[in-house]
């Protein structure tokens, strides 16, 4: 187990009025510069004038460009960044949500009765110059199960090439695949309904080997988070396990990388406690 004693603290990147980096997702390049990724709104966390913007670091993280807006609609709100990377043709694929309102919302008081939402559609921008340009939105809805698919927590690349992972508000788990470096994405994986009594959401991939891979994610329903397995790089996938190290009830996503050959660590958040957790493994 790692005591976690030394790591650096937290830093505000910029103050701003705006409500920044909901859903924030971070990438290092072929060049080792990081593209942080997050949803912005003027209102709240969820509003119809979100939007995906993007900073840039070429010194590790110690200081951001200004921010640069990625995806952008008058009248709905773009949430959700998911970005996959492919090192080799240097492709970087973000997808993303947009949804509309059924009820006016203009102030961050309008978001406290969790108005009704419409219009929901599944997103694709990509580009192949390091972030610099981005390619038009693509939407995706035809190519997933439902009618409202959230993407979450990035992709990795397998033997069976790159995968990027969904889940719906019908509460089930769902993969796209892509065996061209993410040009397109025709492969649609099922991965696993939620049990009776959990809601399975925000999944997160961790490649172990090319053929071995995890996905990790939370249970909106209890505050357990859940592991999933697959040994034949992402094709076919186990049941969920669940466990809760901090028996958090309200927990944030948490997050899983391979940080030594036989080592993962997992890091996630308590909204009740506003506690910031990691374990090693």
């Amino acid at each position: 187990m790692n005591d976690w004693t030394n790591y650096d603290p937290c830093r505000r990147i910029s103050n701003t009025d705006t409500y920044d980096g909901a859903v924030s997702q971070v990438i290092r390049l072929s060049n080792d510069d990081l593209l942080l990724f997050y949803h912005q709104s003027d209102i709240g966390h969820v509003a119809p004038d979100g939007r995906i913007v993007m900073r840039r670091s070429t010194d590790d993280g110690q200081t951001w460009s200004d921010q640069r807006t990625i995806h952008d609609e008058p009248t709905r709100d773009i949430i959700d960044p998911s970005v996959t990377y492919h090192a080799s043709s240097e492709r970087i694929v973000l997808f993303d949500t947009a949804f509309g309102f059924a009820e006016s919302v203009t102030s961050p008081a309008d978001l406290e009765t969790l108005p009704a939402r419409k219009n929901f559609d599944t997103y694709m921008l990509s580009s192949t110059d390091m972030g610099r340009s981005w390619s038009e939105p693509t939407k995706m809805t035809t190519h997933l199960l439902g009618d409202q698919i959230i993407p979450f927590g990035g992709g990795v690349e397998t033997e069976a090439g790159l995968l990027s992972f969904f889940y719906s508000l019908e509460h089930d788990i769902q993969a796209l695949v892509s065996e061209n470096g993410g040009d397109t994405w025709n492969r649609h994986i099922f991965v696993t309904d939620s049990p009776t009594g959990r809601e399975l959401c925000e999944p997160v991939p961790c490649v172990i080997t090319k053929d071995r891979c995890l996905l990790f994610g939370r249970d909106n329903q209890t505050g357990d988070f859940y592991a999933i397995k697959s040994t034949d790089g992402g094709l076919t996938w186990g049941e969920p396990v669940f466990f809760n190290p901090t028996e958090a009830t309200n927990p944030r996503p948490i997050w899983v990388t391979k940080t030594g050959p036989n080592r993962l660590t997992a890091v996630w958040g308590d909204r009740d406690n506003q506690y910031i957790s990691a374990v090693t493994t």
